[in-house]
Formats: C-alpha cells, sequence, structure tokens
C-alpha cells in the first residue's frame, strides 16, 4: 500500500522514468535513478520562482510542501544492519559571498539534511576544489562513483553546485548458490549470443505475467527494497513506451503474487554517466538553463535573478551478483552566475537470456531508486548464420 507520499512519488518516478526513456532506446547497457534525479530537482524547485516555478512543478507535480514529503520518504528508505545499507545524501557547495536565502537554507538543511559548505569557485586552485568534491562523492559511495564533476564544467563563474547521491548495498533474502552459476547464452539478436555466467534460483518469488513481459520480484533482508526484472515477451525496445511510468509500474506490481519460479539471472555490472541537460529541456524545463528567463531568486538573499542552471549531471554504479546487489547514483545540478499465470506443479520458467529491464523499488513507498537495462554483455559473439 503506498504511503500519504503517493503524490510527490508519482512526480519523482514518471520524472525519472520520462528521463531514462528519453536516454535510451534499449539499445545499451546503463541505470538511471529517479528518485537521485527527483530530489535534486526538488532542491532546485525550492529556489526557484515564476516560469522556472512553475516548469519544474509540471514536471514534479509537487505537494504543497514537497520538503516534508521528501523528508518522510528519505526516513523511511535509511537503513544500516549488517545485511542492508542505504545512504541519502544532499550536499550544497555556494560561493562564500553569495548570501543563501534564510527559507533556502532553513527547508535544505531542516527537512532535505543538505550540508551547506562555503567554498571558492574564484580561486585560482579550482582543480583542487573539484578534487575536493569529488572525494566526498566517492567516500559517500563506497568508492564506486568518482570523478561527478571535471574541470570545464566548474568554473570560476559557478555559484552553486547541488548534489544529491544514493547509495544501497543489499543481499538476497534468497542467495543464488555459486556452484549453480554457469555459462549461459544471452541473446543480443536473433542469431546472436554471448556465453555470460549466469545465476539460478528455484524459489517462491512474486511473479507477474502480461501479453508483453514476465516479471519477478528479489527481495532484499531487512529492507522493504526488491529488484525487480521484466523480460519483454517480444522485444525491450517496444516494452519500455509501454512500462516507463509510474502508473504502469504500480499495476504490474499490484498483479504479482508468489509463485513457483525457476529464474536464471546473468552477473552483471553497469555504470553510467548522464549529462541530462538535453533531456531536461525535451521535457520542457528550459527556462533553468536561459539566462534571459531562469529564475531563481528564492535561493539567494538578494532575491535577484542571478542565477541560471549550467549543467544537469547523473552518475550511476549497479552490480549483480550471487549474494545481492550494491547500486550507488550522484546527481549534481551545477548553477551559474546568469546564466498472473497459475500455480502447476512446475516452476514458471523465467530465463533471463534476452535483453531485459529491471528496478530497485520500495515496497513501501512505491519510489523508484533506480532503473535499467542489461542489453549486453562483453565476450565473443557467436553468429548462428555463419553455423
Amino acid at each position: 500500500m503506498v504511503l500519504p507520499t503517493g503524490a510527490i512519488i508519482r512526480g519523482i518516478n514518471d520524472a525519472g522514468l520520462n528521463l531514462f526513456l528519453h536516454h535510451e532506446a534499449g539499445e545499451e547497457n546503463a541505470v538511471l535513478s529517479p528518485y537521485s534525479i527527483g530530489s535534486g530537482l526538488h532542491s532546485l524547485l525550492l529556489g526557484a520562482d515564476g516560469s522556472t516555478y512553475l516548469q519544474l512543478s509540471k514536471l514534479l507535480q509537487p505537494t504543497e510542501a514537497p520538503h516534508i514529503e521528501l523528508e518522510k520518504i528519505s526516513a523511511g528508505l535509511v537503513k544500516t544492519t549488517e545485511n542492508t545499507i542505504l545512504r541519502i545524501s544532499n550536499k550544497i557547495f555556494h560561493q562564500h559571498d553569495t548570501i543563501l536565502a534564510t527559507q533556502f537554507q532553513k527547508v535544505s538543511t531542516e527537512y532535505l539534511n543538505a550540508g551547506l559548505m562555503a567554498v571558492d569557485f574564484k580561486d585560482p586552485q579550482l582543480n583542487q576544489l573539484i578534487t575536493d568534491i569529488n572525494s566526498q562523492v566517492e567516500k559517500e559511495t563506497n568508492g564506486k562513483i568518482s570523478n561527478l564533476l571535471s574541470e570545464g564544467i566548474i568554473t570560476a563563474e559557478t555559484r552553486m553546485v547541488l548534489v544529491n547521491i544514493l547509495y544501497f548495498k543489499g543481499t538476497w533474502k534468497h542467495k543464488f548458490k555459486k556452484y549453480r552459476t554457469t555459462d549461459r547464452e544471452f541473446y543480443i539478436g536473433t542469431n546472436r549470443h554471448v556465453l555470460v555466467p549466469t545465476m539460478q534460483l528455484e524459489q517462491q518469488l512474486r511473479y507477474a505475467e502480461s501479453d508483453d513481459f514476465q516479471s519477478a520480484a528479489l527481495e532484499f533482508l531487512d529492507t522493504d527494497i526488491e529488484m525487480i526484472l521484466y523480460k519483454p515477451k517480444h522485444n525491450l525496445k517496444t516494452l519500455l513506451p509501454k512500462l516507463l511510468n509510474h502508473e504502469a509500474v504500480d499495476n504490474a506490481y499490484e498483479k504479482m503474487s508468489y509463485q513457483s519460479v525457476e529464474l536464471n539471472l546473468p552477473k552483471f555490472l553497469v555504470e553510467s554517466k548522464y549529462s541530462l541537460k538535453g533531456a531536461l529541456m525535451a521535457l520542457g524545463l528550459d527556462h533553468l538553463f536561459d539566462d534571459s528567463v531562469a529564475d531563481f531568486s528564492r535561493m539567494t538573499a538578494s532575491g535577484a535573478r542571478e542565477l541560471t542552471v549550467s549543467e544537469v549531471l547523473h552518475n550511476t554504479f549497479l552490480s549483480v551478483d550471487e549474494n545481492g546487489c550494491e547500486a550507488a547514483s550522484a546527481t549534481a545540478s551545477v548553477m551559474r552566475l546568469t546564466r498472473s499465470a497459475p500455480i502447476g506443479p512446475e516452476p514458471i520458467k523465467l530465463h533471463l537470456n534476452v535483453p531485459f529491464l529491471y528496478m530497485l523499488r520500495d515496497k513501501k513507498s512505491g519510489v523508484v531508486l533506480f532503473v535499467g537495462t542489461q542489453t549486453t554483455f562483453s565476450g565473443a559473439v557467436i553468429d548462428h548464420t555463419e553455423l
């Protein structure tokens, strides 16, 4: 059952899933964090006004007090146990002589748990500052994300960098036995495949099936987060537009029930680096990046329209093996000076041997933490047409 935060979660999920759809056509390995991106955009919303606020509101569909709702979501997600770690961190690096508005500071620190750090982007030793920010991100993602920011992205005209960090490491409730992992075919085309280490599990899992896909949910210990796997019945390209929205994901999840499933899942690791500027503009957020109309006057004490978003960067990491899943994301907004099948005697076969979609989703709130596609693997390609 979705908690009262459902409205804001719908906005976060739809924005993130839409961004993923704009970036990926199911042709490459990729992973993105709707929650991290949504949190970053909500930080911008806090300081936005005028048409800039309206554009962000249209995409995010915020509640009357989104910062309070975000605090509830974050509190429900964060966890540290022997089996599960989930960390969420927000950081705002601002030019030391750019005075932040009192309300923006208050909401950012009290509700978004953001650390405010005054820095000097005009310092000739700017590279050291970039290294320091990257080191903080790397530390909070257990070394999984490095070099989020680079020279050229951060310049002497930069006035603020808003960073959202999300790190998750979970242990499967039902672990895969290592001795059962064997090389199996993964098809990357009608007549082509590669051999990849594939894990095997026979277990009662939440399972659903439609005309378009088979899906199953893998649970983790000590958390409500699950990894949901979707195998297309036709092809991944046609599945993505049908499934990548909040309502479709929720509807598919509601149809799941426990079934005996024979699951084959390849081990995989994927890293993605995005500039989201173009995709955000395509989704209607062009005013954020336009010097002539960008309005973030509620961020600074002066109340002037002196800030423009120059770039939104998003780096992600996700790996899956016999023990569990590890995932991390970091989103940075850089601001510059203006600027179901029936139960049977045999287990249902769900063999993920073709390009597939996956999500890390919190079943209690419904928020999607990560969404990704696994479409190919390295290794020798075997072409059946040549056999």
